[in-house]
């Protein structure tokens, strides 16, 4: 007789009432775009995507939308909810979830079967990881979600982090930004993609919960969204370079999909080397200087509320303040030796 893992015991897949669960194709993207919008919309007043963006994240090469994502819909076949499964590969220590529910059909137990099936889906990559370490399934609501807060803490999940969505909108041209002395700022190009990744890479290295993979897994992970995302502008990607080598980025896009005249921050980073002199402020103003110049009035981004090098104080010194958060659980698969960084 075959044992049943005690995570398919406590996570019974209960159907709710008047509807059916299947595996996500993208032919049901523009569905799940909307479910995604609706419950922005309810939050935050803003839509969350657009199906272009999110298009560019299901073609990722190591996601499967039938294996890894999960749909559930009405007696009249609508998309009333959704929740998808990611692993980033090598050590296969932290798995990932994003779901939503439809506002019309929360209270039904949709949101409960999602994350039960999520959780059931995670036992399929626990067998990558290697023994001893620890691996756990990471997911999030918005902070004013208060319903979906409940049901992450009541199937067990733990708060873990929580992420600030910031912004900051232009009555006037942006502070000028102060180089520090040695370096250079310019705008990449695409023959930087690999030294630019390998900086950043290095920088993120010391961002809660990072855990080391093989750069190549990294490398192609990340080319896949840079040339898939239909937002891209190379002109808007700074580095910043000491004697060749670049100290430091600024990697933005001219809009996202919720708001054409919203500049985005990508990614931001300093290589440590090159920390406490100033230029991750540095970066920061060009790059609001460079939205500014192109007609842009606001910029924003996303930052962790504690980060371990101090990124929120720094953009609450650029002028950016906190739009909304994103509040992040953790459901522990099994314990062992932490792979993620946790502190510095």
């Amino acid at each position: 007789m075959v044992a049943i893992h005690p995570i398919v015991e406590k996570f019974p897949l209960v159907m709710p009432e008047g509807m059916h669960d299947r595996p996500f194709t993208l032919a049901d993207a523009p569905g799940v775009v909307e479910v995604f919008n609706r419950v922005s919309q309810k939050m935050t007043g803003q839509d969350d995507t657009s199906l272009e963006e999110a298009l560019a994240d299901w073609n990722d090469p190591v996601y499967v939308p039938e294996r890894d994502g999960r749909v559930m819909v009405n007696a009249d076949g609508k998309v009333v909810g959704f929740i998808e499964f990611y692993d980033m590969g090598q050590p296969h220590a932290r798995f990932y979830s994003f779901g939503r529910v439809d506002p019309d059909y929360t209270g039904r137990g949709v949101g409960r079967f999602l994350l039960s099936w999520v959780l059931q889906r995670s036992l399929d990559n626990l067998e990558l990881a290697e023994p001893g370490t620890r691996v756990s399934l990471l997911g999030g609501v918005n902070e004013a979600d208060q319903a979906g807060q409940r049901l992450f803490q009541n199937l067990g999940f733990r708060l873990e982090r929580v992420f600030s969505r910031m912004r900051i909108d232009f009555d006037q041209p942006p502070q000028a930004p102060v180089l520090p002395e040695g370096i250079s700022l310019r705008a990449a190009s695409p023959e930087d993609n690999r030294q630019v990744y390998l900086a950043v890479y290095d920088a993120f290295m010391d961002h809660y919960g990072f855990v080391p993979q093989p750069f190549e897994d990294y490398y192609e992970r990340m080319m896949h969204f840079l040339e898939s995302d239909p937002y891209t502008d190379y002109s808007l990607r700074f580095v910043a370079e000491e004697g060749g080598e670049i100290a430091g980025f600024s990697l933005c896009n001219p809009r996202t999909g919720e708001d054409p005249n919203l500049g985005w921050v990508g990614q931001l980073g300093v290589r440590r080397t090159w920390r406490r002199k100033g230029l991750g402020l540095a970066l920061l103003l060009h790059s609001f200087n460079e939205m500014y110049a192109r007609g842009l009035r606001s910029a924003g981004l996303w930052v962790d509320s504690d980060s371990l090098t101090g990124a929120t104080r720094l953009y609450e010194k650029a002028g950016m303040r906190v739009q909304t958060r994103s509040v992040r659980f953790e459901y522990e698969l099994r314990a062992g030796k932490e792979m993620g960084v946790m502190s510095l």
